[in-house]
């Protein structure tokens, strides 16, 4: 929540100096209902953004992200150079992980969106006066990406975290130490460069 509000607070004082039309969405994790149901009545309740109705939301929300990015891999697409893609994916492995994150888009499909931890986007916010004139000449998002992208750690740990597909390789059913009901399956791909 900490990070909710300092993120809104610092977003909207930007709206407000370089009048940009602002909309705020909270669209929580995929599987952390409890989470997600505690951070939604706050952000209501001191009006900071929109949320989505409820968890079934969050959840669909998830999923058609996992069905996009689904489709595209089983249309033979490299994601490598697939800008929705990486987009996609990126947005994914952020659900996957344990640090907060945000994603600012223009609406339009012709400027690329800003995705990035959050740490990281409040830092960039914080330096604005850094980066700008670049503003002036790219536009908000364009110069904030390259300021993230400047900015970025070569130390990093990101999980993507998606659903399991049948192998032979892997048990049918796993149950859980604590309660002995099925967990449910997922495939993780992980990437740790050093901490």
């Amino acid at each position: 929540m900490d990070w909710i509000r300092k993120f809104t607070i610092s977003m909207k004082d930007h709206a407000t100096k370089i009048g940009l039309k602002l909309e705020l969405i909270y669209a929580g994790k995929h599987n952390a209902k409890e989470v997600v149901k505690r951070v939604t009545t706050m952000i209501k309740s001191e009006r900071l953004g929109h949320t989505l109705a409820d968890h079934t939301q969050v959840w669909y929300f998830w999923t058609r992200l996992e069905s996009m990015l689904f489709s595209k891999m089983h249309r033979g697409k490299n994601m490598a150079n697939d800008t929705i893609g990486k987009e996609l994916m990126s947005l994914l492995s952020f659900d996957g992980g344990d640090q907060v994150w945000g994603f600012i888009a223009s609406g339009s499909l012709t400027e690329r969106p800003v995705t990035a931890k959050g740490d990281m986007i409040l830092t960039c916010l914080a330096k604005f006066k850094e980066w700008e004139e670049r503003f002036k000449q790219k536009g908000f998002l364009a110069a904030l990406l390259e300021i993230i992208n400047k900015s970025r750690s070569p130390l990093h740990c990101n999980r993507l975290v998606l659903p399991y597909v049948e192998s032979d390789d892997v048990p049918r059913k796993v149950a859980c130490a604590d309660c002995h009901r099925d967990m449910e399956k997922f495939v993780m791909f992980k990437c740790c460069t050093g901490k």
